[in-house]
């Protein structure tokens, strides 16, 4: 019984190798940025793909406006820290940074 479910087992993988292999998808149906073809763009979908220099500043103000507007939460939350510090009597909070050297 355990011979026969070998053999089996064994034609089964063996045979399907005897067959003639199949082309590759890729060479039937080549696929990728080569094998596009060219595509004519209209004006406006061309500056919606290649934004103008004035909408980097607009997008360079924003990010400034964000940078500021976090340099000063932090600033806040260093001098609240302080005077929770200096009134709560805690000398290592309200001397400032410890220095590494």
């Amino acid at each position: 019984m355990a011979m026969a479910a070998l053999v089996v087992v064994l034609s089964l993988l063996i045979l399907p190798t005897g067959e003639a292999q199949e082309r590759r998808p890729v060479e039937a149906h080549p696929h990728g940025l080569p094998f596009e073809s060219p595509l004519a763009l209209s004006p406006a979908a061309y500056d919606f793909f290649h934004p103008t220099v004035r909408g980097g500043v607009v997008a360079g103000v924003f990010v400034g406006a964000a940078v500021v507007v976090l340099a000063a939460l932090g600033l806040a939350y260093a001098v609240a820290r302080r005077r929770v510090g200096v009134a709560q009597g805690d000398a290592e909070v309200a001397s400032g940074p410890k220095s590494n050297a």
